[in-house]
């Protein structure tokens, strides 16, 4: 899942996400475990806490950039 994703490069929990999003923990662990399905809102909310579209959001995990990331 790409949320994971963007969780992990930038080294955020889902009690992160929930916090920021102002939403219970268990409302992201729903979500994230799939038992209830993210909207269009939800999505956007998430991708305005990454400070990214929500196109960026829902891109494959070879497009995404690692925040602080030098190429070599």
């Amino acid at each position: 899942m790409a949320i994971r994703l963007h969780l992990a490069v930038r080294n955020k929990t889902n009690a992160w996400l929930a916090s920021s999003l102002h939403r219970s923990p268990f409302w992201v662990s729903r979500r994230m475990n799939s038992d209830i399905a993210f909207d269009a809102n939800d999505l956007d909310e998430i991708a305005g806490v990454f400070g990214i579209t929500v196109e960026s959001l829902l891109q494959a995990a070879t497009a995404i950039e690692v925040p602080g990331a030098v190429a070599s």
